[in-house]
């Protein structure tokens, strides 16, 4: 298992050619070199893979929320275990599977799991959602609630809010991961107004 920590990021390439960018605190289990059956992965977090073309062997990645399965394609998933789950598809062709519901995505849409583990489909922001492979997370109308686990697995930090109304306050905008965290702490609150401290290692918006 390779365990990507804190305001880290990883790339590797797997015995089939294979290539996989990690984000902060994932996690992917993989054997050295894939059987002769199926070529399967178990991710904890979001990835990014470009995975290598084989007609005769799937590629199935598995997370606690869905399972993907694809020939060859170029495909992004989180699921990291506090948010909710997507794959949001670049070019060819997967499916996603959870519990006995089966969907196909096509390039260019992006399935979530919704409420009674349905699938929401839709199109996407590829900038939005791959931006972290360049480190920058860019977000429209994100919550501090939605924005807190980015910020604290980039900068390895934990965010705390005062209360509700604080947790609700909703930004659009882009975190830099190369910026200073005290920079992006100052870039948030100049957008919104919202007050912030950091003291050991905890950052709180007030």
């Amino acid at each position: 298992t390779l365990v990507v920590p804190s305001s880290k990021d990883y790339k590797l390439k797997l015995s089939d050619g294979t290539e996989i960018w990690l984000n902060s605190t994932s996690s992917i289990r993989f054997p050295s070199t894939f059987s002769a059956g199926k070529r399967e992965v178990y991710l904890t977090g979001e990835a990014y893979f470009q995975v290598a073309k084989d007609k005769n062997h799937e590629f199935i990645v598995h997370t606690d929320h869905a399972e993907i399965t694809v020939h060859g394609t170029s495909f992004n998933v989180n699921a990291y275990p506090e948010s909710a789950f997507t794959t949001a598809l670049v070019e060819g062709s997967i499916s996603a599977k959870k519990g006995s519901n089966k969907l196909l995505l096509k390039a260019g849409r992006e399935v979530m799991i919704g409420a009674n583990n349905k699938f929401n489909v839709h199109d996407f922001d590829a900038q939005e959602v791959l931006g972290w492979m360049k480190g920058t997370y860019f977000f429209h109308n994100k919550s501090i609630e939605q924005i807190a686990p980015v910020i604290s697995r980039w900068f390895d930090v934990k965010v705390n809010w005062d209360n509700a109304h604080i947790a609700g306050q909703t930004f659009t905008g882009e975190i830099d991961r190369t910026l200073p965290l005290s920079v992006v702490i100052a870039n948030l609150q100049l957008s919104s107004g919202i007050k912030a401290e950091l003291k050991n290692g905890v950052l709180t918006f007030k």
